[in-house]
């Protein structure tokens, strides 16, 4: 009898591993190719998002200034920034955010002329995104002023965005390749300001297919310097 009990206990064993198994494969067969391939969509069009954003930036440094306006000779300071930044040209402005007239002399040199006004405080940004500016030479003494903080950011950027518009619109498989978009997958992107106005592609999307589509509210560098926030949204069908 015991040996009779044992078998049937194994039995039983197996038999609900059986069912188990049974069920889980059910419920793949049922349920798993959707998850799938809603994970697949999910998944390039959140890296489709990331590229296209990524190629659309620009790198944004930030100093900030504190001044001995007292001291200072003249009504401009050259501040050595002590690095190299480049090509990249300055916007400088006050604490309240009103733009300065500044002029970078990049390359080795790394300074910023800075016509202050009555600013104690600035901030002197820097990006290969801002127009080039022209304020002669001022005053160099370095006991005049004191570099407080500094922070590097990234924006996306109009002339960035309008850029890849151009190279979607010239070359829209090379550009779809280099943001390693899967051949079969179409997409496009765009901007849409707190105005209404747009900068976007100009495609067209069949009417018998299911789009998606990822948007974010992020801040971008406009041509000037300005810096606002805009509907920055990618679309994959």
């Amino acid at each position: 009898m015991i040996c009779s009990k044992k078998g049937a206990a194994h039995v039983e064993i197996i038999l609900s591993i059986v069912l188990f198994l049974v069920f889980v494969g059910a419920a793949w067969v049922i349920f798993g190719p959707v998850d799938s391939d809603q994970s697949i969509i999910e998944n390039i069009l959140d890296r489709s998002f990331d590229e296209v954003e990524r190629r659309a930036q620009t790198e944004i440094l930030t100093y900030s200034v504190k001044l001995n306006r007292d001291d200072i000779v003249g009504d401009v300071i050259t501040i050595d920034l002590g690095r190299n930044f480049g090509n990249k040209q300055s916007r400088v402005e006050d604490v309240n955010g009103m733009k300065l007239s500044s002029e970078a002399i990049g390359g080795d040199l790394g300074k910023v002329n800075v016509a202050f006004g009555s600013s104690n405080f600035i901030y002197i940004m820097l990006s290969e995104d801002f127009p080039e500016g022209n304020v002669a030479l001022g005053d160099p003494t370095v006991e005049n002023y004191e570099l407080s903080s500094y922070n590097s950011k990234k924006l996306l950027s109009v002339d960035g965005v309008e850029g890849l518009i151009s190279s979607y619109e010239s070359d829209y498989e090379g550009l779809k390749s280099q943001l390693r978009i899967p051949s079969q997958v179409d997409f496009s992107f765009g901007i849409v300001f707190s105005d209404g106005e747009r900068s976007e592609t100009a495609e067209e999307i069949p009417e018998d297919v299911e789009v998606f589509s990822k948007i974010k509210r992020q801040e971008i560098l406009r041509a000037e310097g300005e810096r606002e926030f805009v509907e920055f949204g990618v679309k994959i069908w």
